[in-house]
């Protein structure tokens, strides 16, 4: 059975399971898996846990910061964040 594709270089298909052996060979095998490990279990206790949002206490956190970097101008303040 073949391995599924996992994606396409100039119209050359790679496998999963090629994908992995390159990984493998390249010593980055055991890198991803705890990534994908860390990415699994954190993504458990997010779904598991309410978090409660004091909305106004954000909101003041962002006035803060804003007055603090002197982002006051709200063009200014956009272009900031467009630019992060």
């Amino acid at each position: 059975m073949d391995s599924p594709k996992f994606l396409s270089i100039d119209e050359e298909n790679i496998s999963i399971a090629q994908a992995l052996q390159y990984l493998r060979e390249a010593g980055e095998l055991p890198k991803l898996v705890q990534r994908v490990l860390r990415q699994h279990v954190l993504g458990q206790v997010m779904a598991e846990t309410t978090i409660a949002v004091d909305e106004p206490a954000v909101e003041q956190a962002i006035v803060n910061f804003r007055i603090q970097n002197r982002l006051t101008n709200q063009e200014q303040f956009q272009q900031w964040l467009q630019s992060r």
